[in-house]
Order: C-alpha cells, then structure tokens, then sequence
C-alpha cells in the first residue's frame, strides 16, 4: 500500500518536475543568450571593430602616402625630403623619420595627413625612429663623423627639447626596433651587427657581428620578436636569441617592409613584383615559428600611385593603423551609433 501512495504521488508531482525542468531550461537558455549578446557587444565595444585599417606607406622618393583601397593617396611630401620610417605616436599621431640634410629630421601627422608639427634636432640624416614607453624618440642616425664637435649618426635620443646619443656614437646606423621592455634592436650598416641596447641600464649586446648583409629594415612582431631583411630581398629573417632563420620566403618578389598588426594578429607584407613592378601586400601569419600565407591573393592588389623604383632595404616602410571611426568620420555613421548603442548596453549590465 505504501508502495502505491508512493506512485500516486510521483504520478501528481511529475507534471510539476517537467515544467520546473523547462522553466529552468528557459531561464538558464535565457541567461545564455544574455551571455552571448554581452560578449558580442563587449567584442565589439572594446576592440574597435568599428575602426578602420588604414594603410600608410612611406618611401625614399614618393613621400607619405594612404592607400584608397588600391590607390596611393599622396599625404605629404615636402621638397627635398626623403621619408625613410613611419611609427605610431601617443594621440593618434603618426611619426615619420626624414633622411635629409638642413631641414627637419622628425614629422608629426594626424592619421589624416595632416602636418602638426615637424623638428630638426640636428641633420643627422635619420633612417629610423620610434618612439619608447619612458617618452622619449630613439633613432637610427647614418651619417657617421662630427660636424662641429658634435657627433653625427649612432643611436639617438631626443625627449621633446634635447638631443643626445647615448650609444654607438658615430656609428652608421640603418635600423632601430624599441620593444616594450624598453629594449632596442640596433643595426650598423658599416660593419653589418646586430645589436640589442637597454634603455634602462645602458648596456649593450652584441647578438650578431660581421654579418654577411646589412640590415636595412627591421619590425616586431608578436611578443617583441624582430624581423629583419635577409641577405636578399626574398626572405625575412627572425631572431631567435642570438642566431636567427629563415622565417619566410616568397619567390618573384623583393619584399620591401613587414608590419605585425596587433589588433588581428597576422602579418602584412609590403613586395614588389620582379615580373611587371607592380606593388601589393600580402596576409602572412605564424605557425610554429614560420611565416605562411593566408591566401596566395594579396589583401591588396595591384597598388597605383607608388613611383619610387629602388627596392634598397630601409627605402620603404609600411605601418597599418587601426583608426577609430571617431577620428576619421566627423559625423556619426549608422555602425558609429549601433556600436555606441552596445556600449551602453554593456555599461548598463555590468553596472547590475
């Protein structure tokens, strides 16, 4: 008999079992759904989805240049000047090294192209600068000599009012590469080494010497790995310690500059065709310490508007800048207001 009350009761209560199971499915699919909108807003809020890949491109003979979708849209070129390095600057700024004698060294534009400012500390013929997490701009000064008692070339310094040289004094130097550790990659074009210099405490290692090529170019990728050019313009080379290999090869080619976008995580590469000397970037990415293409279609095709002919390592450099849409669109777009819109959405929740 007690058996029986016992599947009675089961019996009445069943019903009330399955629909709290489905309540709580509902709710918790609810919860998961919620879950999912959030991040997606979060994504998109936080990562700048709603920016715009730019690429500049700079060149020994054609000046500063944004490409239109394939098209080379000159920004600035002023007479005389010879634009060797582009870098990233604190406030949505570019900073853009000049290889010339008696006029500025350094110029500052906006992602637009507009000039802001430009600076001569001191004709030294830059090939290279970046500017480092303790605020100052390191470049890579050629011209080796005094003029006048003071030293030209070597590893510059300048903190927004002086110049000095901390290192390598005289010294031709090619290319620079400042890590986030305030650690600097260093090349010497004359006696073809590989230098690293620490910011911090000022002493140098000397990671490769008599190399049998000069460095022209050099760009860090993915946890401050530097890339370089090989010993010919097919190859990019990467260190590993104190030696380095072959991290990519691509035949027809002459590879003129490399730049590692740390929003998407792959690789751009700048070549120009031994064939018909057309110019494209190609999508590279590493798998297990090499570089591979993603497609074997460049990103993009056919490049108009680029007339400088050498492909000399250190004549080009090419820097892709994820721009707000903040700074490029003045008004707001339809995508400008939906990802505002999500923001919200998430500020709202996380305030819950």
């Amino acid at each position: 008999m007690r058996l029986l009350n016992t599947f009675f009761f089961d019996m009445a209560v069943f019903p009330v079992y399955i629909y709290s199971i489905k309540q709580s499915l509902i709710q918790e699919g609810a919860n998961i759904m919620k879950r999912l909108i959030l991040s997606i807003a979060l994504l998109i809020c936080t990562s700048g989805a709603f920016a715009e890949s730019v690429y500049y491109i700079s060149s020994y003979g054609d000046g500063l240049v944004k490409l239109d979708g394939s098209q080379a849209v000159l920004l600035d070129k002023p007479s005389g000047s010879h634009f060797l390095s582009i870098s990233s600057y604190p406030g949505n700024k570019l900073l853009v090294s000049n290889y010339a004698s008696s006029m500025p060294d350094l110029y500052y534009y906006d992602y637009d192209g507009n000039l802001l400012q430009s600076i001569e500390v001191g004709k030294h013929y830059v090939k290279d600068a970046a500017f480092a997490s303790n605020g100052n701009i390191y470049m890579a000064g050629f011209a080796g000599g005094y003029t006048n008692g003071q030293p030209n070339g070597g590893l510059m310094m300048y903190d927004g009012s002086t110049l000095t040289i901390p290192a390598f004094t005289a010294s031709q130097l090619y290319a620079t590469a400042v890590t986030s550790s305030n650690l600097i990659y260093v090349a010497d074009y004359s006696y073809r080494n590989l230098f690293s210099y620490n910011i911090s405490t000022g002493s140098i290692v000397t990671l490769r010497s008599s190399m049998s090529w000069s460095i022209g170019w050099m760009d860090l990728g993915a946890n401050d790995t530097l890339y370089f050019n090989g010993p010919n313009r097919q190859v990019v080379q990467r260190l590993n310690g104190t030696s380095y290999y072959n991290w990519f090869s691509m035949s027809g080619v002459d590879i003129l500059s490399l730049d590692y976008n740390d929003v998407d995580g792959y690789y751009y590469l700048l070549a120009k065709s031994l064939s018909d000397s057309t110019f494209d970037i190609f999508q590279l990415i590493d798998v297990n310490g090499y570089g591979q293409l993603v497609s074997a279609a460049p990103v993009v095709e056919d490049i108009q508007g680029l007339t400088h002919g050498s492909t000399f390592a250190g004549d080009w450099d090419m820097k892709i800048i994820d721009v707000p849409a903040s700074v490029s669109i003045p008004e707001p777009s339809s995508m400008a207001l939906l990802g505002a819109a999500l923001c919200a959405v998430v500020r709202r929740f996380r305030s819950r």
